[in-house]
């Protein structure tokens, strides 16, 4: 009992001021809503936080999760009457005042879930038990840098009432774990008494690190059939149950947990820390939706009903161990060491070259960086007249492009040449053979060039010298340049003046030409057109999957291509960015953009990060020691991200350095082929139980003396599992600025934004 009123005054810290964000969408006859943290950065080990909003009605169909276990212990999204506080955030593990009722549970780097057919969570409506949705999050350890969060859900709701209604079962146990032995079991057991008959689709197991296996069955009469088992050291998705399952009143339901002890030299205690354990089994049903509930405080067993029945009968084959999956097991692993990105450099040279403006970068086959500057050129209102025609058409006399090599604790010099070759220098790229590909703004041109030790010749020139235009033979002011690896095509963002994408095949015939100007005056994502842009301004190709991301930079998003220019999606969120300067795919790490101007909103620069398998922006990052000034291109290679500035008074080069357990798996995995309710597009995750045991003492603790106790009990235990997170897919539109001018630069031009205006 002491425990469990320790644990509950840990638990009730009480609302504190913060945002959160939610969002809403259509696709189809469905509604898609987001929930997610507002760039939240964890203060403490274990810190648990909630946010609340009010639930839009409809059914909700399917969860789409948006986290990472590098990241996050668990998420567990609830439904509440009404929720713990009166504010949308707070620290601490309350979660409803009233009835709670678990809606999803997400650990481990488990993937999204779609319901069966017909079957779904109603939420909002008149009548519904489920008026607020409160979404908890456990942050095991503090990030190690400036590291924001933006982990959420993304819910699909349907406007349609179906003929079943979907809940969760929780089987949880609050016993604590003897120590010296290599197999501990755990039971719970309750018997089903309400009227409907319910009908188990999917489950899901969670235990810490001790746990092996974890089984549940039902009994019917004297047949024992089995609900569900799985090895909670797997991605902990709600796995499917393949053979139709009905469970009716006085059936008696039991589930067992299986730890290994043999190194603990004390009793592990049941908890919501790290260091404890948990012991818990989701079931997933539905029963038909006119029926009455017969869960109205909480679906939940955390009883051991008619022990004596599970010690004679429970079925041999729910204590055995699973066969090994190292694959799955690798995916789903849990974070033991705390997640980061920290600036490692910032540098204003590199050898005897003093940078300019940093307008593009690129890596070669052997990871070494090359660094694209204007030397002592600066963009300013006047390099250009009002017909796009530079105004001063002197060659940066410098050298333009230099090489380094990242290695350890610095950048070693390689070389630098370029010298009189380029006059605005913007976009760079290097394929596998060595060739160096340029855009620049200055001439209109885009050139690929061969690299013979220090000097380049021109091999490919698309593009007439000094003469902007429209046409396919003309590009005027082009900004990015990336070339695919499969063919050699070259695709080019076009996108002071044109607003478009070209590609064009290796010998520089046009295959294709899409884009036009954005019109919308709305900085809804949901009311920009996609294919539509305003300033085009940076391009990255992930040619495994023929995707293409083309910072859409006024507009404030990133949009997604395939190969032949069919726009597929665009990820932004105008409180965050108000525009995007830079885009880069990372094969490793995922996507990773960076806005070049604060907005009004948000003040401070960060980088944005889509891990991969996810389709939001996930975490973002900045320097500790200082703040950003002028981003203008982002690249990532293995375990760096750098990221260079334009200023009058110079280029900057900042690396960060990712801080993660070694060899941890990034792509998304199959675990488990028809096995899976959910599918293979989510991230992975590392996930706990340890909130649904940990709520179950805290309930029994906080209940004493409460006249309502076995209803309190009940209400706490939903407290407790792993939640999906989502993120965004919105952007902004701002008056176009048409030059690269320092923040403090003074302008004529009535399209250019200062960043004094955003302040």
């Amino acid at each position: 009992m002491h425990t469990a009123i320790v644990i509950g005054l840990l638990c009730l810290v009480g609302a504190v001021s913060a945002r959160h964000i939610t969002k809403r969408e259509t696709s189809g006859n469905e509604t898609i809503f987001n929930v997610q943290m507002s760039g939240y950065t964890p203060t403490q080990d274990d810190d648990y936080v909630s946010v609340a909003i009010r639930a839009k009605p409809g059914y909700i169909v399917k969860f789409e999760p948006a986290a990472g276990a590098e990241r996050i212990h668990h998420i567990l999204l609830y439904g509440c009457t009404q929720p713990a506080f009166s504010s949308d955030f707070w620290k601490g593990g309350a979660t409803c005042n009233g009835p709670s009722h678990i809606l999803y549970a997400w650990a481990r780097n488990a993937p999204s879930l779609e319901l069966p057919e017909d079957v779904a969570f109603p939420i909002g409506n008149p009548g519904d038990a489920v008026q607020y949705l409160v979404m908890q999050v456990h942050y095991a350890h503090p990030f190690v840098g400036n590291v924001r969060d933006f982990s959420g859900i993304k819910l699909h709701l349907s406007p349609v009432k179906p003929k079943y209604v979907a809940q969760v079962y929780l089987f949880v146990s609050g016993e604590p774990i003897p120590p010296g032995l290599d197999a501990s079991y755990n039971n719970m057991s309750c018997f089903y008494r309400g009227d409907p008959v319910l009908h188990p689709f999917a489950f899901r197991t969670h235990t810490h690190a001790m746990g092996r296996v974890v089984s549940a069955f039902v009994k019917s009469g004297d047949e024992w059939t089995q609900i569900g088992k799985r090895n909670p050291q797997w991605p902990q998705l709600f796995q499917k149950i393949e053979k139709p399952l009905e469970i009716k009143k006085n059936d008696f339901m039991s589930a067992i947990c299986r730890f290994d002890s043999h190194d603990k030299t004390e009793a592990v205690p049941m908890g919501s820390m790290g260091s404890n354990e948990m012991c818990n089994f989701y079931m997933m049903f539905y029963r038909l939706a006119d029926e009455p509930d017969p869960f109205p405080y909480g679906a939940m067993c955390g009883d051991n009903e008619a022990s004596n029945v599970v010690a004679k009968e429970y079925p041999a084959e729910g204590l055995t161990l699973l066969p090994s999956h190292p694959e799955w097991e690798h995916a789903g692993h849990q974070a033991g060491a705390p997640f980061g990105v920290k600036d490692k450099l910032a540098l204003h040279q590199l050898g005897d070259v003093t940078f300019g403006q940093i307008s593009g970068m690129a890596f070669d086959s052997n990871d070494q960086l090359y660094i694209f500057h204007r030397g002592s050129k600066v963009w300013g209102a006047y390099t250009f007249d009002a017909n796009n025609q530079l105004t001063d058409k002197t060659p940066v006399s410098e050298n333009a492009i230099v090489v380094g090599n990242p290695n350890g604790d610095s950048i070693e010099f390689v070389k630098s040449f370029g010298a009189d070759l380029f006059f605005i220098p913007h976009g760079i790229f290097v394929d596998d053979s060595g060739y160096v590909y340029t855009t620049d703004v200055g001439t209109h041109q885009v050139i690929k060039w061969k690299l013979s030790g220090s000097s380049l010749a021109a091999v490919l020139t698309l593009g007439e010298r000094f003469v902007p235009g429209p046409d396919e033979g003309h590009f005027c002011k082009p900004a990015g340049v990336a070339v695919s690896r499969h063919d050699g095509s070259i695709f080019v963002a076009d996108g002071y003046c044109n607003n478009r994408v070209l590609h064009f095949s290796k010998s520089g015939r046009l295959l294709h030409n899409w884009g036009t100007a954005s019109t919308a005056a709305s900085r809804e994502v949901s009311r920009l057109t996609l294919g539509a842009f305003n300033l085009p301004h940076d391009i990255s190709l992930d040619d495994e999957h023929e995707r293409m991301y083309v910072a859409d930079r006024e507009n404030g998003r990133v949009q997604v291509f395939d190969y032949a220019g069919n726009a597929l999606s665009a990820i932004g969120d105008s409180r965050f960015f108000g525009n995007v300067y830079s885009v880069d795919y990372c094969p490793g790490h995922g996507l990773f953009f960076v806005p070049g101007l604060p907005t009004s909103e948000e003040t401070e620069l960060n980088v944005y990060t889509v891990p991969l398998g996810s389709s939001n922006f996930q975490y973002a990052f900045r320097p500790t020691q200082a703040e950003f000034k002028r981003p203008h291109i982002v690249r990532a290679r293995n375990q760096s991200i750098f990221v260079g500035e334009i200023s009058d008074g110079g280029g900057l080069l900042w690396q960060f350095d990712m801080f993660e357990e070694a060899g941890r798996g990034k792509k998304a995995m199959h675990m488990g082929g028809a096995a899976m309710v959910s599918s293979e597009s989510g991230s992975v995750n590392a996930g706990s139980s340890t909130q649904s045991t940990f709520v179950v003492i805290l309930i029994v603790g906080l209940a004493v003396g409460m006249a309502l106790l076995y209803y309190m009990r009940r209400h706490r235990v939903t407290v407790n599992s792993r939640t999906p997170h989502t993120l965004l897919d919105r952007a902004g539109f701002k008056p176009l600025r048409t030059d690269d001018l320092d923040d403090d630069d003074d302008s004529d031009d009535d399209l250019a934004i200062k960043a004094s205006d955003l302040k």
